[in-house]
Order: C-alpha cells, then sequence, then structure tokens
C-alpha cells in the first residue's frame, strides 16, 4: 500500500510531505527510499506525462504558435518553395513570427523582462514545434534571414 503523508498548517499551506509504503509481507510502514530492491514500488511519472501528451491535444505554448504562424501567413505570408520540385507553401520570416507571437504572448514584468520571456517561450515553442514536424525552418542564403512555414 503506497500513502502520501502532510502535516497541515494553520495558513492551508503543506509541510512535511513524505511517501510511506506498507509491504503486503511483513505489514510494517517502510520508508519509500528503503526496501526489498526486487519487490519496492516504483512510480514513473515520465510515462504518466508522455500519456498525456499523445492525448492529441497540443501544449498551449504551441497552440499558440502555430495559431500565430497561421494568421501571420494568411495575412503577410509569401510563396515559398522547400524542397526542389517540391510542393509551394505559404511562408514567414522568423523575425515576423517573433514579432507576432510576443504580441500575443501576455507576460508580467519590466520591458526588459517581459521582452526576454517572450523571447525564451518563442524558442521554447519552435523547438517543440519542430520536434513535432508541425513547422518547417530554412535559413535563406541570400538574405541570412529565416524561414518558417506550417507542415500540417
Amino acid at each position: 500500500m503506497l500513502a502520501t503523508l502532510a502535516e497541515r498548517e494553520l495558513t492551508g499551506a503543506t509541510a512535511s510531505a513524505g511517501s510511506r509504503c506498507r509491504s503486503p509481507r511483513s505489514g510494517s510502514n517502510r520508508d519509500w527510499t528503503k526496501g526489498d530492491p526486487i519487490t519496492a514500488i516504483v512510480l514513473d511519472w515520465g510515462k504518466q506525462q508522455q500519456r498525456q501528451a499523445r492525448s492529441g491535444r497540443k501544449p498551449k505554448l504551441l497552440r499558440l504558435l502555430c495559431r500565430v504562424l497561421a494568421k501571420l501567413a494568411a495575412d503577410k505570408g509569401f510563396r515559398f518553395q522547400p524542397e526542389p520540385n517540391g510542393p509551394t507553401v505559404q511562408a514567414v520570416y522568423g523575425k515576423e513570427l517573433l514579432a507576432a507571437f510576443a504580441e500575443h504572448y501576455h507576460v508580467t514584468g519590466d520591458a526588459k523582462q517581459k521582452r526576454q520571456k517572450r523571447w525564451v517561450a518563442y524558442h521554447r515553442g519552435m523547438k517543440a514545434a519542430v520536434a513535432n514536424a508541425l513547422v518547417g525552418v530554412r535559413d535563406d542564403l541570400a538574405t541570412g534571414e529565416e524561414i518558417i512555414w506550417a507542415r500540417k
């Protein structure tokens, strides 16, 4: 049996939290960090998070980035052919996408903190979008600018 124990303070905050495990054979309470490695209970939280990620719904940051990219591509996009003899797509420049994303991503703090938080969130969202094959990215060799387009 696995239990999570904690003390509640007068303010409602939780203090002194810990987990305990009761062995089905001995019936004794043991700290979860101790015990027989063969019969010890292991919780793998990473698999739970992976299952939630596969549920079909994109994280909020990724949804915002895709929504901003779609709107910007429709309003200010240009025709781009990522692969020779491949299909033509609507693309945008990376600096324009960053600016549009920053307008829609609300954060608190002074101007410098806001700029930094938006920049970090944009790059985190882009990394996730590329990893999930939602966007394509190329550098324009002529201008040195980043070109981004939606893949799905």
